[in-house]
């Protein structure tokens, strides 16, 4: 296999992810009168789009990391598909979705906070990316944008679901304070400076790490058989984004009591 051709490969998923993320945002501008006439529907498939681009970001990566074709380029080009897909998606989503009849300040003022962190946490990224004297540590340093858009993934899939999409049209005010909050709140974690552990990386236990990987799968696919799938894959999402900075927190409290 060539040089261009084996380069060619991750960069048509970066592109994949961006398409997706186009989609998406197309499929909200054009559709948006299901959002009250076939919401469940809508929100499934804004949902799996969603997460076609996340998994397109996942591979882009992984590929060419195997390929050894990762490049300056690549990199740029994966930052750049990701404030589309999930930078400017997500908030397009919602806010056509829940704000667009009853906007306010504050969904606006939180939106923004998500669009500009996520923004400057893919500089940040691609600024250390090059730096040639920083080595990896299998962690990032604050939420990742992808990490921030799999909790969406969860929400759109959740409001896709009968019980998650009756909560929503039963509890509309409460859902738009909630998006809200989490629009600020994650926009923070993106920019913070809270030790994130990175999931391409490979464990050093591999044998460990893929016992628990599909003891975990069968828990979770017994749980999604009861509860749904967009729940399980909310609890998942919540416990990486909100237990990663409550652990590095817990973890201060116990080395200040120690000391």
């Amino acid at each position: 296999m060539t040089t261009k051709l084996r380069q060619a490969i991750p960069t048509a998923l970066t592109l994949g992810n961006l398409g997706f993320g186009f989609a998406t945002i197309w499929l909200c501008m054009t559709q948006q009168d299901k959002f009250w006439q076939d919401s469940r529907g809508l929100f499934t498939t804004l949902g799996l789009l969603l997460m076609s681009s996340c998994l397109c970001d996942f591979l882009d990566g992984f590929v060419a990391r195997k390929l050894k074709v990762t490049t300056p380029l690549g990199i740029e080009l994966d930052s750049l598909a990701d404030l589309v897909s999930f930078g400017v998606a997500p908030v397009v989503i919602f806010y056509l979705a829940l704000f667009d009849a009853e906007p306010s300040p504050l969904a606006f003022i939180a939106c923004l906070i998500y669009l500009l962190s996520g923004a400057f946490r893919l500089a940040r990224f691609n600024n250390l990316a090059h730096t040639d004297t920083v080595k990896p540590t299998g962690y990032f340093d604050g939420l990742p944008i992808t990490g921030a858009s799999a909790l969406w993934v969860a929400v759109l899939l959740f409001f896709g679901q009968k019980s998650g999409n009756n909560m929503l049209y039963f509890h509309e005010d409460t859902a738009r304070l909630a998006i809200s909050a989490l629009f600020a709140v994650l926009g923070l974690l993106m920019i913070s400076h809270v030790p994130y552990k990175s999931l391409k990386k490979s464990p050093s236990n591999k044998v460990l790490a893929q016992r628990i990987a599909l003891l975990g799968t069968f828990f979770a696919l017994a749980l999604a058989d009861k509860v749904g799938f967009g729940a399980v894959l909310t609890i998942l999402a919540v416990s990486y984004i909100f237990g990663t900075p409550a652990a590095a927190l817990l973890s201060k409290a116990i080395k200040k009591r120690k000391s």
